[in-house]
């Protein structure tokens, strides 16, 4: 049996600043989708106008699981049953937050003008609203050893409930509801020599989203169905292990913005949402590769293609990623014995910065997908460690990322993106007792 929980209570209170360009030189070809420049204006500097809100937020978050597992063995089988439960809670509960009253003056942000810490608040109110929400998780899962090992059948089922309850201060408006979901999944794998082994795997998932009742959306789950399969290789005497893999997911019950609401004449009132789906399929390569007992290699490439229903890419996510690490054991009889040294890197690939909904052209021209306004650059960051057994109690670890001190985007959000981190060190002294 297994019992796990924890209870986590956050409050915050501060306040933030929105800050845009007072004029935009890039814009969007209502036509085509793309974004054009006109190939003159250029601002090193760009002077920003500031708006922004003071926030009160009251967070509280608790989980419990308890699960039972029973196992059973005869002279060429084994078996293994998993069932339990999981349950989550989560209360999120805003004070009404107080807007700013736009700053008239400008401000170079990027040449680090700092902005005045006075602000003058408006006499409205921004649209506050409390949520809470409640998950709970049946589950049963099943794995068949048989033939001595040789066939491995495994499933499960597990029943899913999310509750919502949400109050808006503005409005007065409460609105409470249910949804469910039951997510099935199954996997074999059959060894087809000692070095050889082939895998299938199924599995349904869903994640609750919405509501968002102003395009019509309700509280939903979105559904995803994934086909995996694969090989796995056993070489070298057990040295090296490699597994080639395809998936195939399909993401459904997406709802994206209808086409009509950008077809003039506008549409009122506008059209819902409607439903998409989303496809990604890819191939990833993994293998383990021990030449001798103190030098060990890992690495994966995988490529995949991640796209909306009109073939659009997902922001900030790669087709292409690939990583290796090595390490290196001194012997344990040596000057520099318990000590262990590793290096590796991490490639990933050009990633959309952001996407975007349709053009609005002229009346009797159709809509176009805008496309993203940018792309976040590909990079490859070096990664090294230092691992030191001092005595069977003590022991040192030195972790130095980015080693090469690379300066790369980490990820965008919107129009803006978020700087990786520099060549940053850690040191943890552990004591085991």
């Amino acid at each position: 049996m297994r019992v796990a929980g924890n209870y986590v209570n956050v409050k915050y209170k501060g306040q933030y600043v929105l800050a845009a360009p007072d004029f935009e030189v890039v814009s969007v070809d209502q036509l085509t989708g793309e974004w054009v420049w006109d190939g003159v204006t250029f601002n090193d500097n760009p002077a920003y106008i500031t708006d922004g809100a003071r926030v009160h937020e009251h967070g509280r978050q608790a989980n419990f699981q308890n699960d039972f597992a029973y196992e059973f063995e005869g002279p060429s089988w084994k078996s293994k049953t998993v069932a339990g439960y999981a349950l989550n809670w989560r209360g999120v509960y805003p004070r009404p937050s107080p807007s700013f009253e736009p700053n008239p003056n400008t401000y170079d942000l990027v040449a680090g003008e700092r902005i005045p810490a006075g602000y003058t608040l408006r006499n409205t109110w921004g649209a506050g609203s409390a949520s809470r929400n409640h998950d709970s998780q049946y589950y049963l899962y099943q794995v068949v050893n048989l033939l001595d090992d040789k066939l491995v059948l495994s499933g499960s089922l597990s029943y899913n409930e999310y509750a919502s309850a949400r109050q808006n201060y503005t409005s007065g408006a409460r609105t409470k509801d249910t949804i469910s979901t039951t997510l099935p999944a199954a996997g074999i794998v059959y060894k087809v020599t000692p070095q050889l082994s082939a895998y299938y795997g199924y599995s349904e998932q869903g994640v609750p989203d919405g509501p968002d009742f102003s395009n019509g959306v309700p509280h939903h789950v979105e559904s995803s169905t994934q086909h995996e399969v694969g090989v796995r290789v056993r070489l070298a005497d057990g040295k090296l292990y490699a597994t080639l893999a395809y998936f195939d997911l399909k993401i459904s019950d997406v709802y994206m913005w209808d086409l009509r609401n950008y077809t003039a004449p506008i549409p009122d009132p506008l059209y819902p949402a409607i439903k998409s789906d989303r496809t990604v399929d890819g191939v990833e390569f993994e293998f383990t590769w021990s030449p001798t007992p103190q030098l060990s290699f890992v690495g994966n490439i995988a490529h995949n293609k991640n796209r909306d229903g009109d073939g659009m890419q997902f922001a900030n996510i790669a087709d292409d990623s690939a990583a290796i690490w090595a390490s290196y054991a001194f012997s344990d009889t040596g000057p520099l014995a318990g000590l262990r040294i590793g290096i590796g890197a991490d490639y990933l690939g050009e990633r959309a910065g952001t996407t975007h909904r349709w053009t609005t052209p002229p009346l009797g021209f159709t809509p176009v997908r805008i496309q993203p306004s940018f792309y976040v650059p590909s990079r490859t960051l070096v990664n090294a460690s230092a691992n030191y057994r001092i005595n069977k109690h003590w022991s040192a670890q030195l972790n130095v990322t980015n080693l090469t001190d690379e300066d790369y985007i980490m990820g965008a959000n919107g129009r803006g993106i978020d700087m990786g981190t520099p060549i940053n060190a850690r040191l943890t002294i552990r004591y085991d007792f």
